[in-house]
Formats: C-alpha cells, sequence, structure tokens
C-alpha cells in the first residue's frame, strides 16, 4: 500500500513534492531502513488527479498532470497507475534513477530527457509515451510495453568512448595482393583499450552498393519476408528436414536464393576480393572491400538465444515487427500480442526458453558465426551480420539511431576496375577461384565458362591444331600395334591421303 503522506505531497504539485522529497530526504532514511525515500505504489494517482480537477473549481487537469523535472529517484513506484483519461502526465526531465516502476502504467506520459538509469520498468506499461532522449540504458526493459513509443529515439545504449573509430579512416586502394596482405597486417593488430581485439570479418561488392541486405532493398520484399520463407518451406519441405532453428531455416533459404536480412561476410579477405574480381558484367566498375572490426560481445554463435530471438523475430509478420519496434501508431494490436508470437515461435525451437526479451536486443546489430552445414559456407569462411531494426550496416548509419550502440570499427577500400584482371589472376594461384568457393557441378560449369570468356583456358588440343592439314591427317598411318588388321577394311585406303581426286568426286 502506498504512503498516504507521500500520495498527498505528490497531488500537491510538483514544486511542492521536490521541496518535501529535499527537506526530508535525510530523516525519511532514517524511518525507512529500506531505500526508497517515497513510497506510491499501487497508488491510483491518474484518478485521485481526475477527482480533485472536478473537485476544485478552476483547476486545470494540465496544471495537475504537470510534472516536469520531478524528482522520483529511489522511489517505490510498483503498479502505480499514472494515466488519466484526458492527457498523460508530463514527466519531461523527471529522475526516476534506481527507482522501482515495475507494473506501473505511464500511457501516454511525456518522459522526453526522463533518466531511468538502474530502474526497474519490467512490465511497466509505456504506451504512446513520448521517449525521446530518454535514458533508457542499464534499465530493465522485460516486459515493458513499448507500443507506439519510437524507443530509438531514446538512449537506450549509454554513449561511451569505445565507439570512436580506431581503423584508418583514409586508406589507400587495394591493386594488387601485396596490398591486401599489408592491410590485413595492419588492421589485425587494431585494439580497442575499452573493447580488446577486434576480430575482423570483410565483404567484397564488385560494384559501390549500400551495405542493405537482400530482403530490404525493396518495400515489397521487405513486407513478404516471413511469408517468403513459409511459402519456399511448404513447396520444398523435404529440404528443410533437420533444420530446426529460425536462424538454420534462413541461411538455407538465402544459400538457394531467398532474399532474407542475413548480409554476408566472410573471415577470408581473399573470399571478398575474388567476389569483388569475379563478375566480368561489372568489371568496367570500381570494387569495394569492407573491412569490418568486431569486438567479441558483438559475435553470437548460432545456437545463441539472443540470435533465437531476431532470427525468430524476422518470420513473424510485418504488421507484429512494426508493433516490437514501437514503429505503429495504431493500438489494433497490442506489443503484448505480438511479444507472444514471438515467444510461441522461440518456444518451437527452444521449449525451456525462459520469457525475458531485453527490448534493446531488437535494436543492436550483431555477427552471427553459422553451423557450416553447407560446403559453400565452409568453403567461404562464412558469416553474417543481422539485425532487427537496422536495415543498412554502415556505421555511420547505424549510430545516426543510437550513439551509444555498440558497433563495430569499418573500413571501406576502393578496388580500382583496372586492377580486377590483376587481382583475380593472383587470387588463382592461390586456388581462389569460383570452383573452390562455390562447391558443385553447377559452379564448376561456370567456373569453365568464365575462364573460356576471359581467354585463359588452356586448349590440349593446341598442339594439333598447329600441324598443317597433311600432318593432321596423316596421323592414321601411324603403326597400332594393339590392334589387329580387320578383314572387312582390305582394299579400303588407310589414309586419306589414298584417295585421289577421283575418289573423292565419286564419293561425293
Amino acid at each position: 500500500m502506498p504512503d498516504s503522506n507521500d500520495v498527498k505531497l505528490f497531488l500537491s504539485g510538483v514544486h511542492a513534492w521536490n521541496a518535501g522529497v529535499k527537506d526530508r530526504k535525510g530523516q525519511r532514511h532514517l524511518d525507512r531502513p529500506w531505500r526508497y525515500k517515497s513510497d506510491l505504489s499501487n497508488a491510483p494517482i491518474g484518478n485521485l488527479m481526475v477527482q480533485r480537477v472536478f473537485d476544485e473549481a478552476g483547476y486545470y487537469l494540465e496544471q495537475g498532470t504537470t510534472y516536469p523535472r520531478a524528482d522520483l529517484s529511489l522511489c517505490d513506484l510498483r503498479r502505480t497507475d499514472f494515466s488519466t483519461i484526458f492527457c498523460g502526465f508530463d514527466f519531461r526531465g523527471a529522475h526516476f534513477l534506481l527507482s522501482n516502476l515495475t507494473g506501473a502504467n505511464l500511457r501516454g506520459a511525456d518522459l522526453s530527457h526522463a533518466e531511468f538509469v538502474g530502474a526497474n520498468l519490467q512490465d511497466a506499461s509505456l504506451v504512446g509515451a513520448v521517449l525521446d532522449r530518454a535514458r533508457l540504458d542499464e534499465t530493465n526493459l522485460t516486459g515493458t510495453d513499448l507500443t507506439a513509443t519510437s524507443p530509438w529515439r531514446a538512449h537506450l545504449f549509454a554513449a561511451v568512448k569505445p565507439n570512436a573509430q580506431i581503423f584508418d579512416t583514409t586508406p589507400k586502394p587495394i591493386e594488387s595482393g601485396s596490398d591486401l596482405i599489408a592491410l590485413c597486417s595492419k588492421l589485425r593488430g587494431a585494439v580497442c583499450p575499452d573493447r580488446g581485439p577486434l576480430k575482423l570479418y570483410y565483404r567484397g561488392e564488385a560494384k559501390r552498393w549500400k551495405l542493405r541486405p537482400s530482403v530490404m532493398r525493396s518495400p515489397r520484399y521487405r513486407g513478404q519476408e516471413s511469408q517468403m520463407l513459409f511459402e519456399l518451406m511448404t513447396r520444398r519441405p523435404a529440404e528443410f528436414e533437420g533444420n530446426d532453428t529460425a536462424l538454420a531455416q534462413w541461411v538455407l533459404a538465402q544459400h538457394h536464393g531467398l532474399k532474407t536480412r542475413l548480409l554476408d561476410v566472410t573471415k577470408n579477405p581473399l573470399v571478398a576480393m575474388f567476389n569483388i574480381c569475379e563478375d566480368g558484367s561489372l568489371a568496367q566498375h570500381d570494387g569495394r572491400l569492407h573491412v569490418f572490426g568486431v569486438p567479441d560481445p558483438m559475435i553470437k554463435p548460432y545456437h545463441s538465444d539472443t540470435i533465437s530471438v531476431i532470427a525468430n523475430f524476422a518470420k513473424l509478420p510485418r504488421a507484429d515487427q512494426t508493433v516490437l519496434l514501437g514503429k505503429r501508431r495504431g493500438i489494433k494490436q497490442t506489443y503484448e500480442e505480438a511479444l507472444g508470437k514471438l515467444y510461441h515461435l522461440i518456444g518451437e525451437e527452444k521449449p525451456h526458453f525462459r520469457r525475458q526479451i531485453d527490448p534493446r536486443d531488437f535494436f543492436r546489430v550483431f555477427l552471427v558465426e553459422p553451423q557450416l552445414s553447407f560446403n559453400r559456407l565452409n568453403a567461404q569462411s562464412g558469416a553474417f551480420l543481422l539485425s532487427a531494426f537496422h536495415e543498412r550496416f554502415e556505421r555511420e548509419s547505424v549510430l545516426r539511431w543510437n550513439g551509444g550502440i555498440p558497433v563495430y570499427d569499418h573500413v571501406v577500400l576502393d578496388v580500382p576496375a583496372a586492377s580486377k584482371s590483376t587481382l583475380l589472376k593472383e587470387l588463382e594461384l592461390l586456388n581462389i577461384t569460383r570452383e573452390t568457393l562455390f562447391p558443385g557441378l553447377d559452379a564448376a560449369a561456370k567456373a569453365i565458362d568464365g575462364r573460356v570468356s576471359r581467354g585463359a583456358l588452356r586448349n590440349s588440343n593446341a598442339h594439333i591444331e598447329n600441324m598443317t592439314w597433311k600432318q593432321q591427317h596423316s596421323l592414321a598411318d601411324l603403326p597400332r600395334p594393339d590392334m589387329p588388321p580387320d578383314p572387312w577394311l582390305e582394299g579400303i585406303p588407310t589414309s586419306i591421303t589414298e584417295l585421289d581426286d577421283h575418289d573423292l568426286l565419286d564419293n561425293h
């Protein structure tokens, strides 16, 4: 039950509340052996405020619900109801540090610039709340209803120094294999003081494209993301047998050409360079080599619970995805309903999964090292960049939404079009070819076709083609000791040189 004196003081207005909290701060700690300075738990503050509006003539609700910069730190606000039927509370710049807001109702509140560091918002309702620049880092958001809140406008992650780029941002173009080796040697020693060694991953592009996964390149595909996977699984169920996790299903689907939110990267810089140079139709365009220096906390294995959350998020209908990201303004479908669908999908692959998703995980970027179940993935040392919210993976694009989000170092190097042919020959010397990177008959046939088009295929019959016409056909005169004489061939010339012009004319 709430403290009646605290409730009365709060209803007196923000100035009285802040003054009272400040005056009795030391005494309150003596009176209460626990940490909370004030107790408003379970109080129907919104209803009490409305009653006061109607009880006191000339009292306006807007004045009664205005509490900017209110000091609510270290308060017990469990299940406190701050909602009203008229408007939400104005808590701009308010302090909720280390407060317990479990199950609290802050529906429609203006929480811009509010401080929630260390607070517990588990199962609280923030439906329609304004979160612009609110500090929600180091806050328990498990089960928090973020419907229509635009959480990416809040500070979801602490703005710390590790986001400073330590890679060289003005690299030289890659024109040869020695340039690539020198670059890798230089970057491999990069260490961030706060994040430790950075693991290097690469992505090669034959043309200067944006770092956007295939399903994000068109609104039509993006809106049908989950439906495309289910359609493929319906048509070819046998191929998906044994792939019981959402990530495995997405990887298999992308392996066979379906558009997904997985962005391919590789641990092997030679593989990335091959992808830049191999496509002959884009040989006239400058290519790009992306190098990512990824801190260890961002790298997740294929069986990670966090990856299960993001991979199954991608299987939800678009409407449910937008609700969980706080994008949807309509309240036709609740956050709880969408979250329930996500838990159901995760439960199908992990029955013992704890229902405690941190909404901040939706706004992170992860590097996933998948199970190398395909020869192609193994040959290419493949991995993926994955996110629920971000549709582009340039470092600047990620940080534009949340300046404190854990992110990789990222450097982009140009590969001149004139150098592609030389680089491709150097890669072939290292056995980096389409046939080795794309195992299978189709890839082998395409590799042969590519070598012919480049004039790189050695003709095994070249020594015959260089002979004169008479020398070629006199090969029949050579003795063949292993072949016994055939009586049916008696009287037939053994070589074309034995035929005269008359015989040729007769035969014709």
